[in-house]
């Protein structure tokens, strides 16, 4: 028995041509057409149907946790953490869009499409967004005092770092 691809599978057709299964007078034909339609449905709807449940479970799981009484205490105010999320955000966009211009024939240009024009306006709106969302977080830091008690935050306070250099008892041999 010969393995692999022969001619007659070769010649068999796979793919159905929607306009031609339509009209097409054979009943063979259109059942394909008809059973290919629904396996899509059945496709999407289940995926989606999946997606939509684990939706669902995880902001049942985010809000129980956002309820419960053993949360950790916020570092940042729901404005700095806005100011952070749109900051990485641009970034991530402007790097992605930033790699699909210098590098046009790659899969990452390929994924935001042909258009090179879309590619440099989403580019360009990206750095206009860092650059504003930047400057607002640069003001909010020396204007606000939260802003400033982030800053205060993120150096160690004296007690860690004076046990950073003091030897404790049990590392010594």
């Amino acid at each position: 028995m010969p393995s692999g691809a022969n001619e007659k599978f070769a010649l068999s057709k796979v793919h159905v041509d929607i306009e031609a299964a339509k009209s097409a007078p054979d009943l063979g034909t259109q059942i394909n057409w008809w059973v290919r339609r629904i396996y899509l449905f059945l496709i999407f709807g289940v995926v989606g149907a999946m997606l939509v449940h684990n939706l669902i479970l995880f902001f049942r799981k985010v809000a129980e946790h956002l309820r419960s009484a053993d949360r950790p205490i916020l570092r940042m105010s729901l404005t700095q953490r806005w100011q952070h999320a749109v900051l990485a955000a641009s970034f991530i966009v402007l790097a992605i869009t930033g790699f699909a211009l210098k590098y046009p024939d790659s899969w990452v240009a390929w994924l935001l499409g042909s258009s090179e024009t879309f590619r440099r306006y989403s580019h360009r709106v990206a750095g206009v967004v860092l650059l504003l969302v930047g400057a607002y977080h640069i003001v909010y830091i020396l204007v606000k005092k939260d802003g400033r008690q982030l800053v205060k935050d993120l150096f160690p306070v004296k007690q860690i770092s004076r046990m950073c250099w003091v030897p404790c008892d049990t590392c010594s041999d």
